[in-house]
């Protein structure tokens, strides 16, 4: 499990997350960093991204209820 802050930085991730984090190629610091930069850091295909994909991104969406 992963709870990313408003900014989608990670302020808290499970041993089970940082695990698998470390299992695709990052290994520096986890907490206080983007979830978006660690993720593309260890990418391997240097194809372009789709943008559209950035309404995805944290707190595009939120629920009010």
């Amino acid at each position: 499990m992963i709870r990313l802050d408003v900014d989608g930085q990670i302020s808290y991730a499970s041993p089970n997350a940082v695990s698998a984090l470390h299992r695709i190629g990052h290994l520096g610091e986890i907490l206080g960093a983007s979830l978006a930069q660690v993720v593309t850091s260890v990418l391997r295909d240097t194809s372009p991204v789709d943008e559209g994909c950035r309404s995805c991104s944290p707190g595009a969406s939120r629920r009010t209820r």
